[in-house]
């Protein structure tokens, strides 16, 4: 492709007004959901957890799902619902309750009460 003056200003264009809308959004979210709430006390604690444990879930369910009959995009759709589906039940069941767990996915211990 011949690169012109015309394609490199629109180009230029183009990547102002994404990194524009994206400071937007950021603004906007930093001022209308910066607050405490249980859901952001819940989902900061899992942020380690989920990433460490995500990928291996993935690669399980995709080298199953890889072989179906079925339509490409029908498989990825099924891959993502079915590895967050699974991430967060093993998170919430074992990686949230069990002390040792908790601690080898980077977690404090559970306080004990009294």
């Amino acid at each position: 492709p011949r690169y012109t003056l015309r394609s490199a200003l629109f180009e230029i264009g183009w990547c102002l007004n994404a990194w524009a809308w994206l400071i937007f959004f950021i603004g906007t979210a930093k001022k209308y959901l910066n607050h405490p709430n249980k859901f952001l006390s819940y989902s900061n604690e899992a942020v380690l957890p989920f990433y460490i444990t995500h990928k291996t879930i993935i690669l399980i369910i995709a080298f199953n799902i890889a072989t179906l009959p079925i339509n490409l995009y029908v498989k990825f759709l099924l891959l993502m619902v079915s590895a967050f589906t699974a991430t967060m039940i093993l998170y919430e069941f074992v990686i949230r309750r069990i002390d040792i767990v908790r601690i080898l996915s980077g977690m404090p211990a559970k306080k004990k009460p009294g």
